[in-house]
Formats: structure tokens, sequence, C-alpha cells
């Protein structure tokens, strides 16, 4: 894979607006025609996405206000009800991104073979424009399309995640404080003091599988959604054959990694095997184990936790310069291949 093809990519998804391609599919043209009167309402029906799964998980902490004293209504109030909205507001960013997922895929199935079927791409390739940029500003201009959600679903992560994360802290703080005495405080904390390396790096851990998840994720994902779309876009002369092919693709993948999870699942069974034996048979063996180093399994888990959410994030974006390369040799060979 050629850097100029990563930088051209790059290019394109930040935005060429005076290339004429981009500029085409941008200015309001779009293969999907609902699509166009969709994305000017695109924010109110986020914000109503957001609101109504906000309101939906809100209503769930009513009855157990109900079922408690009034003493302990401002407790639950104070830490339980913003931690429920949060889980709404993470569970509207989701539905947002299962959608924006399949819009994005519709959105690159219809762009070449619309051309195709309009037989105005033979003309697009008589310009001096070159093949590998006519698809990669249609990739740029459809992910220009999509930039809003998701740019809604990293803020939904984000701000649910982490401040989820940070309600919980504070509610396990204010707890111990009224549940043990200073004298016990300072106890608990000389027993955490010589694990800090560890816990370190368990927070460093959480802070990289925070940012790939919330940050990272999403557009590696839509771009392998558009990705998808463009690649089956290719390989069929009409706008519905584009679709019935990019559909069939996603159904694939879709079978395929829940395949590959279940064997990574399997493999990570048997890897821990020998732990869960020795927990069973050996206990106090298994614990003098653990106490060896609690620091050293801390960093482990560590680093398993935040290497499995990069490895994950490379392989899909490796998967989608795959199918890149394959959709340019495809529209470079389009004109002369009968159609």
């Amino acid at each position: 894979m050629s850097r100029s093809f990563l930088s051209e990519i790059f290019s394109f998804l930040r935005g060429q607006p005076n290339h004429p391609i981009y500029h085409k599919e941008t200015a309001g043209w779009a293969y999907v025609r609902a699509w166009r009167g969709l994305r000017r309402g695109c924010l109110p029906l986020m914000a109503l996405i957001m609101v109504s799964t906000s309101c939906c998980c809100g209503l769930m902490i009513f009855p157990t206000i109900l079922d408690n004293s009034p003493s302990d209504t401002p407790t639950i109030l104070f830490f339980t009800l913003p931690i429920i909205l949060l889980l709404g507001v993470l569970s509207g960013g989701e539905i947002i991104n299962v959608l924006t997922g399949f819009v994005a895929t519709v959105l690159t199935a219809t762009t070449i073979s619309a051309e195709i079927e309009a037989q105005t791409y033979p003309l697009l390739r008589l310009t001096a424009i070159h093949p590998r940029q006519i698809m990669l500003a249609k990739l740029g201009a459809a992910f220009n399309q999509i930039r809003l959600p998701i740019i809604t679903i990293m803020v939904a992560r984000l701000v649910s995640i982490a401040g989820g994360v940070l309600l919980l802290v504070l509610y396990v703080i204010v707890q111990a404080e009224s549940a043990f005495l200073p004298q016990e405080v300072l106890e608990i904390w000389a027993q955490i003091v010589p694990h800090i390396p560890g816990i370190v790096s368990l927070l460093i851990s959480g802070l990289v599988w925070l940012i790939c998840h919330a940050l990272l994720k999403p557009v590696v994902d839509m771009l392998l959604f558009l990705t998808i779309g463009l690649f089956a876009s290719s390989f069929t002369r009409t706008r519905s054959g584009g679709l019935f092919a990019a559909g069939g693709i996603r159904v694939a993948l879709w079978v395929a990694s829940y395949i590959l999870s279940q064997i990574a699942s399997s493999f990570l069974s048997l890897a821990t095997m020998p732990l869960a034996i020795m927990a069973g048979s050996a206990p106090d063996a298994f614990e003098e184990l653990a106490a060896i180093s609690p620091n050293l399994w801390m960093l482990g888990a560590a680093v398993t936790t935040s290497g499995m959410v990069i490895i994950m994030i490379v392989l899909e974006f490796v998967l989608t310069l795959i199918l890149l390369r394959i959709t340019q040799n495809r529209v470079e060979q389009l004109p002369f291949a009968g159609i």
C-alpha cells in the first residue's frame, strides 16, 4: 500500500471542495433521493433520538425512588439518575451508529453503479481525472454527508462512558467516607499505595480503550461501511444491484466477524483454563501465584485490553484499504469491460 494512496484517501476524507467530482457530489446531488431531504433534518432527528432514549432510561429510576425512603431520595437522584441518563445518551448514540452505518453503505452502493446505469461513467473516463480520484472523490463526498452523525456518536460515547466512570468513582469515595472512620480510610490507602503502578497501568489502558472506542472506531467503522458500498457498486451495473450486493457483503462480514469472535473467545478460554484449574484444585497455590506481583498482573491485563482494541481497529482499517485497492483496480477497468 503506497504512501501516496494513503495520503490521497485522507485528503479526500478531509474534503476537496475544488475537485469537480467532489464538488458535484456535495453540492446537493445524491443518488439516494430520500437522503437529500433527510440530511437537512439530520440534526433534529439525532436530537430526538438522544432525548427519547434518555427519557426512557430516566423513567426507569422512578420505581426505585418510590420503593426507598425519602431520606435516600437525594442520594439516588444525585448519583443514580445521572448514570441512567448517561446510559440513555449511550444507547441513543449506538442507535445513531447503526442507522448511520446503513446509510453510509446505501450512499456509496449507488455511486458508481448509477454512473454505469446512466452511461455517464465512460464520459468521466474521457476527462483528465484519474479513476482513483473518481473513486476517492465519491468516497470523500459520502463521508462528508455523514460527518455530523459520526461526531454525534463520538460525543455520545465519550460523554456517557467518561461521565459514568467519574460518577461511579465519586459515589465510591462518598460511600467510603461515610462508611469508614478516617483511620480505616488511611489503612485502606496504605494497602493501595504499593499497587499504584498497576492501577496507573489499568487507568492508562482504560484511557486508550476510551479514545479508541469513542473517537477512532466510529470513523473506522463508517469508512469500512462506505468502502463496502463503493466496492459493491463497482461490480454492478444498476443502483438496485449495488444495494443488493452491498447488503449481501454486510451480512457476510457480520457472519465472519461473529465466527471469528467465537473462535477468539474459545482460544481465550483455553488459554485461561490452566489458571481456572489451579484456582479450583489448589487455591492456596493460586493465591500465592496471584500475590507474587499484583502490579505485573494488572500490567498484563492492561496491555491485553488495550492491545485487543488497537488490533481490532488496525485489522478493520487494513480490510478497508484492501477493499479500496480492489475497487480502484475495478474502476480502472470498467470502461473496457464491455459495460
